[in-house]
């Protein structure tokens, strides 16, 4: 170990220790996966790539499971927030799956925000109705630009077209708080 580093389950135990009790917790959920990766993107993201979105939607249930034991006892989710890469690459049903798992691992506040990211390239109508329907109520609609060169330029696989029809289905799917 190096000076100055300290090992994960320290860490972990000092927090732990901390007094946090009925404390609010945000949950950032990453999902490290897009259609393809922008020039620009500096986040950790990779190209799709189906079967190993199965093992990491299965390690980040285990994942949950474990950090759960450690917050959950006396502390309550106030806000979670799907972020990527792009999350609607993976299926409905996972992001569904998501949901439940945090709900089956933490108490999560009624009034919770629960945030997912969307490129208008990688959703459509009768998803986003899925996604609301699963108990995300707050859609952050990735939105670069709506000049069509430059959305060009940043390597974006939508248009001006496309994002106007995704906050409009966004609308229309129920999602009343939406970010771009």
């Amino acid at each position: 170990m190096k000076p100055g580093k300290i090992e994960e389950s320290v860490f972990m135990n000092k927090l732990a220790s901390k007094k946090m009790k009925k404390k609010p917790l945000g949950l950032y959920i990453h999902v490290p996966y897009c259609i393809h990766k922008c020039g620009y993107c500096d986040f950790n993201s990779h190209p799709i790539k189906h079967e190993e979105m199965i093992h990491y939607v299965d390690a980040l249930m285990a994942e949950m499971k474990h950090y759960a034991k450690i917050y959950s006892h006396d502390n309550f989710i106030k806000t979670i927030f799907l972020g990527g890469g792009t999350p609607t690459t993976l299926s409905t049903g996972q992001l569904g799956l998501i949901l439940e798992e945090c709900a089956n691992n933490f108490t999560i506040a009624s009034n919770a925000e629960i945030t997912i990211e969307a490129n208008p390239a990688t959703i459509e109508a009768k998803q986003m109705n899925s996604i609301r329907r699963s108990g995300y109520n707050r859609i952050s609609i990735g939105v670069q630009s709506f000049d069509k060169n430059e959305l060009k330029i940043l390597d974006r696989a939508h248009g001006p077209e496309e994002i106007h029809s995704t906050i409009d289905q966004a609308r229309a799917a129920g999602f009343d708080n939406l970010s771009l």
